[in-house]
């Protein structure tokens, strides 16, 4: 391996650090998801609707962690698939996720969910857009 300089060392240092501090410090257009989730959440809650979780693998298992977390405050919260998940309504809240793998079957399920509701809306958009 070949001899470097300290001096070019600790300069692409510096340039990389103050590439990552300009990644984190530009502002977002948009709000940021937790504040939209944590809303949407309390809206939910406002409107007597229950928050009802889907998601993929590892990211099932932390949804599911989040609904009972919501559970124990006292929201209405399920597992969507759970033996005994009732049926979702017009006041209820969905929280779909998939990892990069299943984009497609989330949205799928999604759409089953919503689609036996008649006067329910979605929007599915694939993280990062």
């Amino acid at each position: 391996m070949a001899e470097s300089n300290p001096t070019e060392s600790a300069l692409l240092a510096s340039k990389i650090c103050n590439q990552i501090s300009s990644v984190f410090s530009t502002k977002s257009p948009n709000p940021a998801a937790l504040d939209v989730l944590v809303q949407e959440i309390a809206d939910a809650a406002n409107r007597n609707g229950r928050v009802f979780i889907y998601g993929v693998g590892r990211e099932r298992l932390m949804l599911k962690a989040l609904s009972m977390r919501l559970f124990h405050l006292g929201l209405l919260a399920d597992c969507v698939f759970d033996m005994n998940t009732p049926p979702i309504g017009p006041s209820d809240l969905l929280i779909s996720s998939a990892g990069p793998g299943s984009p497609l079957q989330t949205e799928f399920a999604a759409s089953l969910i919503v689609g036996s509701c008649s006067n329910l809306n979605w929007e599915f958009s694939a993280s990062g857009s």
